[in-house]
């Protein structure tokens, strides 16, 4: 079950067990999702026959759920190099479609450049603020000054 989708594989009402010994629910692991994906042209009965552990009902809901045409596989490639694939386990590498090498640089970038690149943006920050609200008029509301 380490690599079924989930903390701890299924759950709910429906995930007791038959008197043939199968499952009336199954998680997706990412292998079975990854099959479903890479044949988008395959049918539901087709892909039910590659997908033993679930039914052409189970395929039909999960590409309802997750789309039938994808434009690139499970996991995508890195942004930066372009050759590895997304680092899944951290989380920061996966939110910047990283893999774990350009994650770790990108990390020790922003631990080197960080507080530089946080003084510039205060900068910027303030000085469109200044622009905003700096004006002729003390109040700012229209009043009429005499």
């Amino acid at each position: 079950m380490a690599d079924e989708l989930g903390p701890n594989g299924p759950k709910g009402p429906n995930s007791q067990k038959l008197s043939d010994g199968g499952k009336r629910w199954a998680s997706w692991t990412w292998e079975e999702l990854e099959t479903l994906w890479r044949h988008p042209d395959m049918t539901a009965r087709e892909l039910a026959a590659l997908l033993p552990r679930h039914t052409e009902r189970a395929v039909k809901n999960k590409r309802q759920e997750a789309g039938r045409w994808r434009v690139a596989g499970v996991t995508p490639i890195c942004q930066r190099c372009g050759q590895h694939p997304v680092w899944r386990e951290a989380g920061d590498g996966r939110r910047w479609g990283l893999c774990k090498e350009c994650t770790i640089a990108e990390r020790r970038y922003r631990m080197d450049h960080g507080p530089r690149l946080d003084r510039a943006d205060n900068a910027l920050r303030q000085a469109r603020f200044k622009r905003r609200h700096s004006g002729g008029a003390s109040s700012g509301h229209g009043e009429a000054q005499e």
